[in-house]
């Protein structure tokens, strides 16, 4: 039968006194996914449910697993978890199993998943799986989802994020299902000092503070453009018809070694949305020749398009690198007209500034870039282009890109400089569409 104890540890309920740890343990789903910055609370919320449940029950088995022994032992959890046994006359801890039992018969468990097959067998009423990131998708699959399943057990994946892996794959399935998804960030915890967390962020590299602090998934994996969501930025709709065309360009060479020719196209909609529509990445012998070919096709094809649609011919408007002019003015010479980049010393940073407006969620939850599902190549150059891995001794400072593969991402960003750059006016107006949201 069900027992009492003297109090749980009180959950916070965020700065805005709606949301926080309080929101995550009142969610009656039964799997349930929460993805937040450090120090937001989680282990506390983990070891509160395990220890709810188990006061809830009788002869329950409630499991807390985390990545790894040396790990729990450094945990909080099992302080905790004692902690409130001491609170229930009758309750046995075991100091060297890390496991209580209280006077109902229910049992929590400490775990750690080094040891797989030491995770087998036994029927859960409960799991919480603390930095879930770092455990094996195969963990939960084949082994603690199974234990769920004789009495319809319920499971908390709680933890930061470590790059766009298995959890993150889980947290996007998690809203789409009969699941639920949750994401908070350290200044969430209403506990902490705004004073404090602020002066980390400063002194803190940006990608750090964007995972740790932000729980970006994207930023844990250096990338440059961590809201590039493959499905998200899919257009899966009708394809619209388009006001004017744009291109991006990257020219390589056909030499052993030599880097990859790309082009992009984007067509633009009257509402200014924007949606990549071809795509050209080839690298070998006479791949110049191929990449205008390519072009001019393009701009046969596009131009009966528009006079189908509009009865008038909208070329493409190319751009492409200016330190490039030998593809520029080859270009030319075969009738193509091609304006070259802004360039400068700050003229990446500015076009990744561009990109990554374009990229990001609007009010309504839509972004203002997206890609047909045939540029396959397009989500992929996304998720491949990074910053440099950050090193102790390195001072935080603004990062070049690594200059690997970059090619298509290259003329991507031409593309948007092409369309966003020219623009005139007030950045608020101009990108009202775009702006980030707050999550």
């Amino acid at each position: 039968m069900p027992i009492t104890i003297a109090s749980l540890p009180p959950l916070h309920t965020g700065r805005d006194g709606k949301s926080g740890q309080q929101l995550i343990a009142d969610c009656p789903a039964r799997f349930i996914v929460c993805i937040c910055g450090r120090r937001f609370g989680k282990t506390v919320l983990g070891v509160w449910k395990c220890i709810k449940g188990a006061l809830e029950s009788s002869n329950g088995i409630y499991w807390w697993v985390g990545p790894n022994y040396p790990e729990i032992q450094a945990s909080r959890a099992w302080p905790i978890l004692k902690e409130l046994a001491n609170q229930i006359p009758g309750s046995i801890v075991r100091e060297a199993d890390r496991y209580v039992t209280l006077p109902n018969g229910s049992e929590i468990w400490i775990k750690s998943a080094e040891n797989e097959d030491s995770l087998r067998g036994g029927a859960l009423d409960g799991v919480v799986l603390d930095e879930a990131a770092q455990l094996k998708e195969y963990l939960w699959d084949a082994v603690l989802n199974i234990s769920l399943l004789d009495r319809g057990g319920w499971a908390l994946f709680i933890g930061t994020p470590r790059g766009k892996n298995w959890l993150y794959r889980l947290f996007i399935r998690a809203q789409r299902k009969d699941w639920a998804a949750f994401k908070f960030t350290t200044f969430d915890n209403p506990y902490l000092s705004l004073e404090r967390i602020n002066t980390i962020v400063a002194d803190t590299p940006p990608q750090l503070v964007q995972q740790e602090i932000y729980a970006d998934f994207g930023a844990s994996q250096n990338l440059v453009y961590p809201t590039f969501d493959r499905e998200l930025n899919k257009w899966t709709a009708a394809v619209p018809e388009f006001v004017s065309y744009y291109g991006g360009l990257d020219f390589g060479g056909d030499s052993i070694g030599a880097h990859k020719s790309a082009g992009c196209i984007i067509g633009r909609t009257k509402d200014d949305i924007l949606i990549i529509i071809k795509v050209f990445e080839q690298s070998g012998p006479y791949v110049g020749i191929r990449q205008m070919e390519w072009m001019q096709e393009s701009e046969l094809r596009l131009g009966k398009l528009s006079r189908k649609f509009m009865g008038t011919t909208n070329r493409v408007m190319w751009r492409a690198d200016k330190t490039q002019m030998w593809g520029i003015q080859l270009a030319w010479q075969e009738g193509i007209h091609i304006s070259p980049s802004k360039g400068g010393r700050d003229s990446i940073q500015e076009g990744i500034g561009l990109v990554q407006r374009r990229l990001q969620p609007n009010w309504n939850s839509r972004p203002g870039l997206y890609y047909l599902p045939e540029c396959h190549q397009v989500p992929e150059a996304f998720e491949r282009y990074k910053y440099p891995e950050y090193k102790n001794d390195e001072k935080v400072a603004a990062e070049k890109p690594l200059s690997v593969n970059d090619d298509l991402i290259t003329a991507i960003r031409y593309d948007i400089e092409g369309i966003d750059f020219g623009a005139k006016g007030d950045p608020a107006q101009l990108f009202a569409n775009q702006l980030a949201r707050v999550v």
